[in-house]
Formats: structure tokens, C-alpha cells, sequence
């Protein structure tokens, strides 16, 4: 799980939508009503956040019969004690996957052959928004408040994410919250740790590559930890910062650090 920025404001929609209905305006009135408007917001949540999962950095889809997104409260419409658990409130919003169940919500016909997006059995491969539900305990790290630097998640070449713990101690940031975060998002679920686990392979085969090139490294660090020409990171951000390490911190800490 990486840092993202929420939303500065309202897409042109939602703010539309707000201004027509105001202190009457419900999220699932909003999904029903107008939805262009919805479709706008979660695109735009989607290319804020480069096209990752705002919990299991899975690249999001949205294409042909497979539909992988929706928008995500972080605070849950129904946590009454925190004024940002408003369910239009733009900047409590994020994109994310379906958490493993996209083949269950679409039925057969929308099939999905991607390990890493459903495995059966499905009650044990659920993960981000599935598995957190209305969820908002006090031990929970809200994406929005990580650091950039330094990284308090990282993975191993198996494929576990786990806290950093000198990361941890730095940031003022507890172990015991980033190791209750992992466990409440399901994010070691054999799905998820079998898709990172095969990343880290396939970016240690590239290193080897490019190791014996002059400046191939950096190069390729370029390539996988910075957006593309789209404005998307590639899959499993953190995978990639992990196996990258030291060598890929100097390429995410230059300016305009467009990543987060």
C-alpha cells in the first residue's frame, strides 16, 4: 500500500449534483440519478491515483466485460463520529479493485481468467474494500496520511507484504498498526502474494538484464516506478519500490515526485 492524494475538489458531476440537491443528496441517489457523473468522479479517482488500487496497488479495469473498479469510502457512510464519513464528501473517496469478487458480481458470462483478480475459493482470496467492509478501527493507516518516504509497507521475494519496522519507528507510525492494517485488508491473501511473489521474479529476471548494461538500472527503474505516458504506475507499486530498493529511492525522491 502506497500514499495517495485524495481528491481536491469536486469532478464537475458531483459538484452539480451537490448544488441541485444539496444536504438531501445520498450516495446511492447519486450512483442512480446521474451516472455520467459517477462515471466521472471514478474515473477521475482512478487516474489520481495512476491506475492502482488505492489498497492492493492491482492495476484497475475497466474494459470489455470486466469492470474491476469502484469508488471506495475510506471512512464508511455509516461512522457517524467523523465528519469525513459524509458520503459525497470528494476527498473521502479513492478507487479501488473488487477485492477478488469480480467474477462473482458479474456472473459467468464476464469470466475472469486473471489469478489475480479471483481464486477459488473466493471466502478466501478476499481482500481491500471486501475484506475491510464498514471497518474504520483506530489501528487502521489510512492511505491518505502515509509518508512518502520512507516506506513503511515493503515485500519480500515471496511475495509478503509486511511492516517496515525501522520505517515505522521513523514515521511515528506503530508496527502494530501496519501489521493490523495488512491483516484487516486482506492483503496476504494467497491471490495477492502469489501476483506480488511473481512480479518480484519478473523484475529480478529485468535487473539481471540490465545489470551488466551502463546506467541500465536506473533506466529501468524509470521505467517501472514512474507513470507512463498515460499517467499509470505499473502493477504492485510497492513490490517494485521493494525489490528496487536503494536504487530506486533516488529516482522516486526527484521532483515532481509524479508517482504519489
Amino acid at each position: 500500500m502506497k500514499r495517495i492524494n485524495p481528491l481536491t475538489g469536486p469532478t464537475e458531476g458531483l459538484a452539480a449534483y451537490l448544488n441541485q440537491y444539496g444536504t438531501t443528496a445520498g450516495w446511492e441517489s447519486f450512483r442512480r440519478d446521474d451516472p455520467a457523473a459517477y462515471q466521472e468522479l471514478r474515473d477521475k479517482l482512478v487516474a489520481t491515483q495512476h491506475g492502482l488500487c488505492g489498497y492492493c496497488e492491482i492495476s484497475l479495469r475497466s474494459e470489455n466485460n470486466i469492470d474491476d473498479v469502484q469508488v471506495e469510502h475510506i471512512i464508511p457512510q455509516s461512522e457517524s463520529e467523523h465528519d469525513e464519513a459524509q458520503a459525497l464528501n470528494y476527498s473521502n473517496l479513492m478507487a479501488s479493485c473488487l477485492g477478488g469478487t469480480a467474477r462473482l458480481r458479474f456472473g459467468p458470462e464476464a469470466s475472469i481468467v486473471d489469478s489475480e483478480r479471483y481464486w477459488s475459493p473466493q471466502s478466501d482470496s478476499t481482500s481491500c474494500g471486501q475484506a475491510k467492509r464498514n471497518a474504520y478501527p483506530a489501528s487502521f493507516v489510512d492511505p491518505r496520511i502515509l509518508p512518502m518516504f520512507p516506506a513503511l509497507f515493503r515485500v519480500n521475494l515471496e511475495g509478503l507484504i509486511e511492516a517496515d519496522e525501522s520505517a515505522c519507528e521513523s514515521s511515528g507510525i506503530s508496527v502494530c498498526r501496519i501489521k493490523a492494517t495488512i491483516t484487516l485488508l486482506g492483503l496476504n491473501v494467497v491471490r495477492l502474494q502469489g501476483a506480488r511473489r511473481s512480479r518480484w521474479r519478473a523484475l529480478t529476471e529485468a535487473l539481471h538484464r540490465y545489470g551488466s548494461v551502463p546506467g541500465g538500472v536506473e533506466r529501468l527503474a524509470r521505467r517501472v516506478l514512474l507513470p507512463d505516458g498515460a499517467g499509470n504506475l505499473q502493477k504492485f507499486f510497492t513490490t517494485s519500490r521493494s525489490r528496487f530498493g536503494t536504487r530506486g529511492a533516488g529516482v522516486l525522491a526527484e521532483p515532481p515526485q509524479a508517482w504519489v
